[in-house]
């Protein structure tokens, strides 16, 4: 069996404190952060809610991506969970309806943009391809979340 490696971002609200980690178990791990079973910024912020994940093949690969994205400012990764979850609805609930589209089970309802796995890396859920990031990895901005976003750090 291959293990999926992903990588997530949890968040206390819409809008609200974000969290980025990595895992090879997905559901376990949200569950772990949900009933909080270790100290640390999950548990002191109330970062409980899975509001956006990507799947890998890699560990390594799964790791350099939640590096990259920690690094990102705070609109692209709001514009990156907007992308796959415009309501920031919780997809813990969801986990296993995915884990049987990964491994083409029959599904009840079929997700409207469920794609498939490209070849390369990882791959946003919500399509094959994000159409809207650049050759970066980072999300394209609109002029007023690049202004936005340079003004962020003044205030």
């Amino acid at each position: 069996m291959d293990l999926l490696f992903t990588v997530y971002i949890l968040a206390s609200a819409p809008y609200g404190t974000l969290y980025c980690g990595h895992t090879d178990d997905l559901a376990r791990r949200i569950w772990q952060h949900k009933e909080e079973h270790f100290r640390g910024f999950t548990r002191r912020y109330g970062v409980h809610r899975l509001v956006w994940y990507e799947n890998g093949d890699s560990r390594e690969g799964a790791l350099i991506r939640e590096r990259q994205i920690k690094k990102w400012n705070r609109a692209w990764k709001i514009r990156l969970i907007e992308a796959m979850n415009p309501g920031w609805l919780d997809l813990y609930g969801t986990l296993n309806c995915w884990l049987a589209f990964w491994l083409n089970a029959p599904l009840p309802l079929t997700p409207a943009k469920a794609g498939t796995q490209a070849e390369r890396g990882f791959v946003s859920r919500s399509a094959v391809a994000n159409p809207t990031a650049s050759r970066s990895g980072r999300p394209r901005l609109g002029p007023r979340l690049r202004r936005d976003a340079r003004s962020f750090g003044s205030r």
